[in-house]
């Protein structure tokens, strides 16, 4: 389940996003059959600085990926980010996907959860580049 800090952050995300008026199931089977379109995606808001660290970290071993800014405009994303937040028990950003997997965010992900440790420790874990180059995004 969530924590107490994910459940008020969650809280807050369905009520940024508002009545999904029985939207919820397609909001997220759209938002997961996006993050398959590339081999390595992710939800971000523009002016995330976990957002921009984990861009700047992809760039550096220079990964092909695609970002949709939950920000522009906030009304699509705040919904977005609210199912997503609760399909994958962490509503923080970047919401990283290799592979139409998801692997966390930049430094971590949901507790206890080793396959979505995020970006950093999969690296330090030494799984990282093999991920990405099993997705094509290397």
């Amino acid at each position: 389940g969530l924590s107490a800090g994910d459940g008020f952050k969650q809280a807050l995300a369905d009520a940024l996003a508002g009545d999904l008026k029985g939207e919820e199931n397609s909001t997220l089977e759209k938002a997961l059959e996006t993050a398959k379109a590339a081999p390595v995606f992710m939800y971000t808001w523009s002016s995330s600085p976990a957002c921009k660290n984990a861009c700047a970290a992809l760039d550096r071993i220079n990964v092909k990926y695609s970002v949709f800014e939950l920000d522009k405009p906030w009304d699509e994303g705040n919904r977005i980010r609210a199912v997503l937040g609760r399909h994958l028990k962490k509503t923080s950003v970047p919401m990283i996907f290799i592979g139409g997997q998801y692997v966390g965010g930049y430094s971590d992900g949901p507790d206890g959860d080793e396959n979505a440790p995020g970006l950093v420790p999969l690296a330090f874990d030494g799984r990282l580049r093999a991920m990405l180059k099993d997705a094509g995004a290397l």
